[in-house]
């Protein structure tokens, strides 16, 4: 498995012990969702784009994108302006930070995941 794989069940992990969907507040059936998507790899592990939301939610996100963005806009304004600000720049990881990447995101060290 490549260290980026790892990172990804790592950061689910860490976003699903949110331990309720945070639109619609149920419990069940929890996934990890990313505000900007996977592919943007300046802010796939970045604790301020990933939302624990249920099935359901996260389905609705995808198939209502600018209902989901208004939503996430009035909902985590502050979240919604990092996100903007950060999207378009690059990050290069070398093979040290997606290590430090890994420990972090496994002991949880929030702080360290994001810049606000």
């Amino acid at each position: 498995m490549s260290i980026a794989s790892s990172c990804d069940i790592e950061m689910s992990k860490l976003v699903r012990s949110i331990g309720y969907c945070q639109r619609c507040h149920g419990t069940d059936y929890l996934e990890h969702a990313h505000v900007i998507g996977r592919s943007n790899k300046n802010l796939r592990f970045d604790v301020i784009n990933g939302l624990c939301l249920c099935h359901f939610c996260h389905r609705w996100a995808h198939d209502n994108p600018k209902l989901f963005g208004k939503w996430f806009q009035e909902k985590f304004p502050e979240r919604y302006q990092y996100l903007q600000h950060y999207r378009n720049q690059i990050k290069k990881r070398t093979h040290v930070d997606w290590e430090e990447l890994l420990d972090d995101l496994r002991n949880r060290r929030i702080e360290k995941l994001h810049d606000i």
